[in-house]
Formats: C-alpha cells, sequence, structure tokens
C-alpha cells in the first residue's frame, strides 16, 4: 500500500470512530446520492463537472477557472464555485475529501508536480476557511501523471490541467471493496 494511501486509511479510521461521523452501509448510497443531487444543483450552469461513482463523488474543476497560469492563487473566477462546493461539504459531513491537483505535461516535471501540490493546498486552505473540517481533507498533486486527454493538442492540455475532488463516504465498517 502506499504511503497517500495508507494515511486517507487512516484518517478514514479516524473519521469511523466518531459514530456521528460515519455513516451504516444501509444509508450510504442514499446520503452520497442526495449529496451529488444537491451538488449538481448548485453547480448548474457552471464549468464544473460532476460525476457519481459506485462508493464516491468526483467533481472536476478546470483549471482555468481556479488560477492564472502558472500560479497557485485561487483567482476571483473560484469564489462563487468553491463556496458553493463548501457549502455542500459541510452539510454533508460524513465524507472524506481528497484534493487532487494536475497538471500538463509543458514545462519541467518538477514544477509541473510542485504546481499541482501547490493548488491542491490552496483549494484545501480555501475549504478549511470555509468550515470544513480539516482530518475531512486529504491533499495530493499528481503533475502530468494522470492525463485525462492528450497533451498534444491545446484543448487536451487544457483538460489535463485540472482540480479533482474526491468525495467518499466514512462508513462504520470499510465496504468489501475500495
Amino acid at each position: 500500500m502506499a504511503k497517500g494511501d495508507s494515511d486517507m486509511l487512516q484518517a478514514m479510521n479516524s473519521l469511523r470512530s466518531n459514530e456521528k461521523s460515519s455513516l451504516n452501509s444501509e444509508n450510504v448510497g442514499y446520503y452520497m446520492d442526495v449529496q451529488y443531487a444537491n451538488l449538481q444543483q448548485k453547480l448548474a450552469g457552471i464549468n464544473i463537472t460532476t460525476v457519481r461513482g459506485e462508493q464516491d463523488i468526483k467533481i472536476t474543476i478546470p483549471g482555468s477557472l481556479m488560477f492564472d497560469s502558472n500560479s497557485a492563487r485561487l483567482n476571483s473566477f473560484s469564489e462563487q464555485p468553491l463556496l458553493l462546493i463548501a457549502d455542500v461539504l459541510t452539510e454533508y459531513y460524513k465524507t472524506l475529501i481528497v484534493v487532487e491537483g494536475h497538471a500538463d505535461n509543458q514545462g519541467d516535471a518538477d514544477y509541473n508536480l510542485r504546481l499541482s501540490e501547490k493548488r491542491a493546498l490552496a483549494v484545501g486552505r480555501y475549504l478549511l476557511n470555509h468550515k470544513v473540517m480539516r482530518p475531512r481533507l486529504y491533499l495530493m498533486g499528481f503533475g502530468a501523471n494522470r492525463p485525462v486527454s492528450s497533451n498534444q493538442s491545446d484543448k487536451g492540455r487544457a483538460a489535463n490541467r485540472r482540480i479533482e475532488l474526491i468525495i467518499k463516504p466514512v462508513m462504520d465498517k470499510p465496504p468489501d471493496h475500495f
């Protein structure tokens, strides 16, 4: 198991031990479905994708919506969508949120990795400042290591520059598969 995976598992176990912060297996699906519907409603009309997976919700935010080029400082356009997301995350507190920063492959790989980490940190700090509790947040930067599109075109590179939030339920006991 990678260090990042063990840290996330430790955070889930810590939250799971608090009965008020965990879900039982009978109501986890409903809880996640309602949270997903709430996110879709609040983010309607904003260039953000939400996808409901079997055990999670993934929110993909284009980097251009959050950051200026080569910057890890949140821009003025990021306030509205992040505030809407933070509101939902605070309401549905029985979840763990993985904030992932991603980059394209242009430029130095180490620079892109550090930039993606700083961008994940910026989003994490914003969520913390808007009442999302620290034990629920897990921040990661991947640089250009997890592209979702080809880096051979401007459009593909733009798709690869993104922030992803993966929302996972904290259950009273771990699922059979994770």
